[in-house]
């Protein structure tokens, strides 16, 4: 009879074990999509996704820079950057157009986004030669998609 108990106790511990395991292995692998579109006073990031799945993220070519101002925009530079580490950065002008389409899939392997990731959005550029600079932290626990 006491043999029976460890066996059962034994038998429970490991399927406990392995629901443990497939609970983590589950958490890991799991898609998040972040909304990270961003709004300064002469440029707007539009439709800007962030994509975290196994361990990697991945950055959809969904997103379009649109100059808001009556004004040629000269020198613009766009970067990402998580933990104080540039993720990627864009450069353009916006001087005889209104708006930069992207049609760029990014992969950034090895690069993990969770809920409690900041990302922090640097946009520098020059209006009639003055030079302007907007900073933007992103809570991706604010930004998460729900789908």
């Amino acid at each position: 009879m006491k043999t029976k108990k460890i066996y059962l106790l034994a038998a429970f511990l490991i399927v406990a074990g392995v629901f443990i395991l497939l609970s983590l292995t589950a958490n890991n692998n799991r898609i998040n999509m972040y909304s990270i579109d961003t709004d300064c006073e002469d440029i707007s990031i539009n439709n800007m996704i962030l994509i975290s799945a196994d361990g990697n993220l991945y950055i959809p070519g969904t997103y379009s820079f649109v100059n808001k101002s009556n004004h040629e925009i000269t020198d613009v530079q766009i970067n990402l950057l998580k933990d104080n580490e540039y993720l990627y950065n864009w450069v353009f002008q916006l001087d005889y157009i209104n708006s930069v389409d992207n049609d760029l899939f990014l992969l950034f392997e090895g690069i993990n986004l969770t809920k409690d990731s900041e990302i922090l959005v640097e946009i520098n550029y020059k209006v009639n030669g003055r030079k302007k600079e907007f900073l933007e932290v992103i809570n991706l626990q604010e930004s998460l998609v729900k789908y």
